[in-house]
């Protein structure tokens, strides 16, 4: 494998296959890894400090590098 589908999540600098890219940026990818830590951490959102809970979308916070709702204006997480 020549590693072309690998790509470097902007949070924790890996190099990874598994995660979610931004489409507002060019390039943007948050690795699964990334995610699952801050599930674990329990789905906190940077901007309000209330709980991501079930369908609310999941938004990227970029200058804090971490996780919250999409409504609280971060950049909506794709699969």
């Amino acid at each position: 494998m020549l590693g072309f589908w690998k790509k470097t999540c902007m949070f924790c600098g890996a190099v990874a296959t598994k995660g979610f890219r931004i489409p507002d940026r060019m390039n943007s990818f948050i690795c699964k890894a990334c995610y699952e830590t801050w599930e674990a951490a329990g789905r906190k959102c940077a901007a309000c400090d209330t709980s991501v809970r079930g369908v609310q979308e999941v938004g990227a916070f970029f200058e804090q590098r971490t996780l919250g709702h999409a409504d609280c204006g971060g950049l909506k997480l794709l699969p």
